[in-house]
């Protein structure tokens, strides 16, 4: 009981904090991009390197504005359709019976926001980070190979990133220069996308309208800056022990957390953690 009561305080005031800032802008963000086209990608990808056999599947969503990208797991969508009408009882209640499915990716990329930058927001524990990098640090190689993935004609690229090769094919018959998670500037929307190993693989099925007057932005709300580099050197140290790690965080934040049996979920979560050993970014470029 203790767990849960901590629980829902800790997801009131997160509630509270992202219903107060989801209108808002910094003032070196851009101001807000509405949203012309949204773009879904099925990814299958292999977490753990020692075992190739264990593939796991989420979606990616990609938002696509006038001037800016944003793109994120589909599942950590999901939190905000309960954050938009103010029911943490009917989250809290989704997440008790496991309909709120988890995800791997714990971050939020927004490309060209601000002007000719990427900013990424991802948490670690009860932390939430934020660092920003040039557009300009992918670099692609055109190849004239061409082909047709399902109704799209494409064309071969390469790039190198985040300890990686990666091959994309991209088409021009949908002239964004986007793709899922930070893939972008090829003369074209990213089809599909995938690691030369295959540990990742993002494959577009379906394109998509807004319903209503939506918009990308970032919401103006206190959390860490730092360089990605940094960033990358506390995200391995919390996987190191994420047990440990957590504890300190909920610490920081002045909450608790209590478990019947310790020793068990400290030998859970690094089970966890030992079985997460191969992120889609094995360095920061």
């Amino acid at each position: 009981m203790v767990f849960f009561y901590n629980l829902r305080v800790l997801l009131l005031s997160a509630f509270v904090v992202t219903i107060t800032t989801i209108n808002s802008f910094g003032q070196n963000h851009r101001k807000p991009d509405p949203i012309e086209v949204m773009c879904f990608y099925n990814v299958t990808y292999r977490p753990d390197s020692t075992d190739m056999d264990y593939v796991l599947h989420e979606e990616f969503t990609l938002f696509i504005g006038a001037d800016t990208y944003q793109s994120q797991s589909s599942n950590s969508l999901i939190p905000f359709l309960y954050i938009n009408v103010n029911d943490l009882d009917g989250f809290l209640s989704a997440m008790a019976q496991g309909k709120i499915p988890p995800t791997r990716f714990n971050s939020t990329h927004y490309i060209n926001n601000p002007k000719g930058k990427i900013t990424s927001i991802e948490n670690i524990g009860m932390t939430e980070y934020k660092y920003t990098v040039p557009m300009e640090s992918l670099q692609w190689i055109i190849k004239p190979e061409n082909k047709k993935i399902g109704n799209f004609a494409v064309q071969k690229a390469l790039t190198t990133f985040g300890g990686r090769e990666w091959v994309a094919w991209f088409t021009t018959e949908i002239p964004y220069s986007a793709g899922p998670y930070l893939f972008h500037g090829l003369p074209g929307l990213i089809v599909k996308i995938s690691d030369t190993r295959d540990h990742y693989i993002f494959e577009l099925h379906n394109i998509s309208n807004p319903e209503g007057f939506e918009f990308i932005e970032i919401p103006d709300k206190p959390r860490t800056t730092l360089s990605k580099a940094e960033f990358f050197v506390l995200r391995d140290r919390f996987n190191q022990n994420p047990h440990a790690s957590l504890m300190q965080s909920i610490e920081a934040e002045g909450a608790s957390l209590t478990f019947d049996d310790p020793a068990t979920a400290q030998r859970s979560a690094n089970e966890v953690a030992r079985r997460r050993n191969n992120p889609i970014e094995l360095k920061a470029d």
